[in-house]
């Protein structure tokens, strides 16, 4: 495993980091859009903390364009981005930080 592929992994599996950072946003702020893994709410904050480009899917994160680096996704990613696209009828709908917080805080972790 790469040094950036170790690096996201450690990064990508801390729930808790997540958290933090929406509960730093405004209510109001876009965090990104359903169903658009390269917008997902996750792969927002990944390009916030790590920057460049990463796509968060069922199975993976991919970090970098067209394919620098996969890593599994950790099983609070595919749920989290399961139930966002569920909530919102598996369309690309804009998430903003308080409904992205409300689904985190709504789930079993």
């Amino acid at each position: 495993m790469s040094v950036k592929q170790r690096a996201t992994s450690e990064i990508v599996a801390d729930v808790n980091a997540y958290r933090a950072w929406l509960l730093a946003l405004e209510p109001e702020n876009f965090v990104g859009l359903t169903c658009t893994p390269c917008c997902y709410p996750v792969s927002t904050w990944l390009r916030e903390v790590c920057g460049g480009t990463f796509q968060v899917q069922a199975q993976f994160v991919q970090c970098g364009y067209p394919s620098y680096a996969c890593v599994p996704a950790p099983s609070w990613v595919k749920q989290y981005n399961y139930t966002l696209d569920a909530q919102f009828g598996f369309v690309a709908v804009e998430v903003y930080a308080l409904t992205a917080l409300e689904v985190l805080d709504d789930l079993a972790l």
